[in-house]
């Protein structure tokens, strides 16, 4: 897991989200973001925005 994924994963499991809590709020699969979570596929910027807005976290503090 890189530095990036890392992150997210820690910033999302403090915040009480499931992986599937993420799919659901940026509108995407669970196995699509599972995959984008594991570094296997990237996240859009579009993503990475909403990702940013759910956790209250700028765009550099994650990715």
């Amino acid at each position: 897991m890189t530095g990036i994924n890392h992150k997210l994963k820690g910033t999302r499991v403090e915040k009480g989200l499931t992986q599937e809590d993420m799919a659901e709020k940026i509108g995407i699969s669970t196995y699509s973001y599972l995959m984008k979570e594991n570094g296997k596929r990237d996240f859009t910027l579009t993503e990475m925005k909403k990702i940013c807005e759910i956790l209250d976290k700028e765009l550099s503090e994650i990715f």
